[in-house]
């Protein structure tokens, strides 16, 4: 949802080198439709030392049926010397984003209750029982007061316990998301490399267009 907000924001008008949103765009304008358009920017160090961080275009080669996120040559703002398939940089930055946001909403959840709020209502109850008990064997209440109370207190306690069971359950799974969440980067890698490994099915030279 986040990804597609901002892509929607994006959608028909200009996009800026600073990464601003512009001007709509005319009607007859084309618009490639990828990922990372108007985002992507060229990390490649110049021979001054300067990143380049020119806004990457999209393109097409004929030994590759994916498309390319390239840097423009040097005519036009960039350093011509950057290509990266395009299907591989967007399935990484999409699950790097969706990785995030699980963790957040994980962290959160797991993290804003730790303690079973009605702790204290289950050991008022079996002290009460408790009480009871030790008033019935010593004399002080009657038998058919006793164990007219007696079921209703043990149904009390028994249902808390169950309650305080299912909250331990669930406070250990989220405990659990929490720690796969943060051991996410190291399987992302793994599956990255397996989804390239997979659709890399033709080899990808990115050839830099003659410099002018």
């Amino acid at each position: 949802m986040a990804i597609k907000a901002i892509m929607d924001a994006r959608r028909g008008r200009q996009i800026y080198p600073d990464g601003k949103i512009g001007e709509i765009r005319p009607p007859d304008f084309t618009e490639y439709r990828y990922l990372l358009t108007g985002i992507l920017r060229c990390g490649r160090v110049k021979p001054d030392g300067a990143t380049c961080n020119a806004s990457m275009r999209v393109t097409h080669q004929r030994d590759c049926k994916q498309h390319i996120y390239v840097c423009p040559d040097k005519t036009q703002g960039g350093c011509g010397g950057v290509g990266r398939r395009g299907d591989l940089v967007d399935f990484f930055i999409s699950e790097l984003v969706l990785t995030k946001m699980e963790e957040e909403a994980t962290f959160t959840s797991s993290d804003t209750v730790t303690a079973w709020p009605r702790e204290q209502e289950y050991q008022d109850a079996r002290n009460r029982l408790e009480a009871l008990t030790q008033q019935w064997e010593a004399g002080q209440v009657t038998n058919d007061h006793y164990f007219r109370l007696l079921p209703r207190l043990e149904k009390s306690i028994a249902d808390l316990r169950a309650e305080s069971a299912r909250f331990k359950a669930t406070t250990e799974r989220r405990q659990a998301r929490a720690k796969q969440a943060r051991n996410r980067p190291r399987q992302q890698t793994r599956a990255h490399e397996s989804h390239r490994a997979k659709r890399d099915d033709q080899p990808f030279r990115w050839r830099a267009p003659a410099q002018r």
